[in-house]
């Protein structure tokens, strides 16, 4: 009689081991971005019940009350749903020309595979494309995300900052971040005009991006340095793939080589007179930008912190603890 034989994949299985336990490595987010997201969530739902409930009190406007429900609920379903199914299709229709495979790009197939493995989510499907404007996102409203990166990043990243942007999107999902900065950029892309008739899902958008979007970008940063454990790496990285779409580094004309100088010179420097040095002209665009400048600084003290060496040690020890014995 046939006999089954179930080969594991020995690669997966050290990967696992070898990765802090996603539960613990949660611990380390920035403090409040899970309550914040759970209260803009609150806020829109009491508000939005409110503005489609009032109407079913009285028989005659009832029917406008079931409208405005439909409307939020079908926004919802557009950018949540739509949207990524569209987008995906898309990618799906160049066939093998975009799919990212170990043959085609073996280094970025192995981080999203290792990647996910090691944060707990499934193995999301990966494309590459041909566009010139930097993009590294994971897109989907649930696991299993799919991943797109682009040839433009990777001309601006070497291959290790590109690893390392690849490993911190799926650092975002392994949070439950995706879908909701997915809206985010959905709705940033979608013409004013637009952004009026889907005004339920701009209001949530709005109110995640006033108190919780800049706490999950924290996050992902200190977990993903957590995991890289090289803070120039994951800096670099960062201002290259943000130089791109800030208009204070375009008008400086920051390019990847600023970039590389001013953090390997490891910080600003005060420049007095008319000399224009590197560290004078990255270090004024940052803070020209009040967000960058207070993500590199959260950063930059997260890696200085004993809090933060405290986690490496933690998580190693997890790690030993749940590697299995030796036979």
């Amino acid at each position: 009689m046939p006999v089954k034989v179930k080969i594991e994949d020995k690669e997966r299985k050290r990967v696992a081991a070898d990765a802090p336990p996603p539960a613990q490595l949660s611990d380390y987010g920035a403090p409040g971005e899970r309550s914040e997201g759970l209260k803009a969530l609150f806020i829109w739902c009491a508000i939005m019940l409110m503005i489609c409930g009032v109407p079913f009190v009285n028989p005659v406007t009832q029917p406008f009350g079931i409208g405005l429900t439909v409307w939020w609920l079908g926004s919802i379903f557009i950018y949540y749903s739509l949207v990524p199914r569209l987008l995906l299709r898309r990618l799906r229709l160049h066939g093998a020309e975009f799919e990212i495979t170990s043959k085609k790009a073996p280094r970025l197939k192995a981080v999203l595979s290792k990647g996910s493995a090691m944060l707990g989510i499934t193995e999301p499907e990966g494309f590459f494309t041909d566009e010139v404007v930097p993009q590294i996102r994971l897109m989907g409203r649930k696991d299993p995300y799919f991943f797109v990166a682009n040839k433009g990043s990777a001309e601006v990243l070497t291959p290790p900052e590109l690893d390392c942007m690849a490993l911190r999107t799926l650092v975002h999902a392994s949070q439950g971040h995706t879908a909701r900065l997915m809206l985010i950029h959905s709705l940033d892309q979608t013409p004013a005009l637009m952004r009026l008739l889907v005004w339920p899902a701009n209001f949530y958008s709005s109110l995640l991006q006033m108190a919780w979007k800049d706490l999950a970008i924290h996050t992902a940063d200190r977990l993903t340095l957590l995991l890289v454990k090289d803070h120039k790496l994951l800096l670099r990285g960062l201002l290259k793939m943000h130089a791109f779409n800030d208009p204070f580094m375009t008008e400086a004309e920051v390019t990847p080589e600023d970039i590389e100088e001013y953090v390997n010179q490891a910080g600003r420097i005060s420049v007095q007179g008319t000399e224009i040095s590197t560290q004078y002209k990255i270090g004024t665009a940052i803070s020209a930008n009040p967000f960058l400048d207070d993500r590199i600084q959260e950063l930059n003290d997260w890696s200085r912190s004993q809090e933060f060496h405290n986690a490496l040690e933690k998580l190693a020890e997890a790690r030993t603890k749940n590697a299995p014995s030796a036979r």
